[in-house]
């Protein structure tokens, strides 16, 4: 679908095929670029969940970790400094080891 798209922006001439490359080179480089940083995420995730485990003992169903949000933030340092921050974390967490972690806030209670 993609290439007939190119195709009918550029047609098929000589001409256009340097184009056509040129436009190739650039969407994969960008798609290429997209997957590093989706796959530096999940690989940052796996870190974290990693030493969640390593500090609070195996990630199991049914097991409860709950955490301040000062001390989430020293373990997980974050940009923006809210619970709110972890919710990748949180879901990861509980969608593939049944664990519920919680992160607490003294403004807002429980996240």
């Amino acid at each position: 679908m993609f290439w007939n798209l190119i195709n009918a922006l550029f047609g098929d001439s000589q001409d256009s095929r340097s184009n056509r490359q040129t436009v190739a080179s650039v969407v994969s480089k960008e798609s290429a670029t997209e997957n590093m940083e989706l796959s530096a995420t999940e690989k940052s995730l796996d870190e974290e969940i990693l030493l969640l485990a390593r500090t609070y003992g195996p990630l199991a169903n049914g097991v409860r970790i709950e955490l301040g949000l000062q001390e989430a933030l020293r373990l997980f340092p974050r940009k923006r400094k809210r619970s709110d921050a972890f919710g990748k974390l949180i879901k990861k967490v509980h969608d593939e080891y049944g664990t519920e972690l919680i992160i607490t806030s003294k403004k807002k209670g429980i996240t």
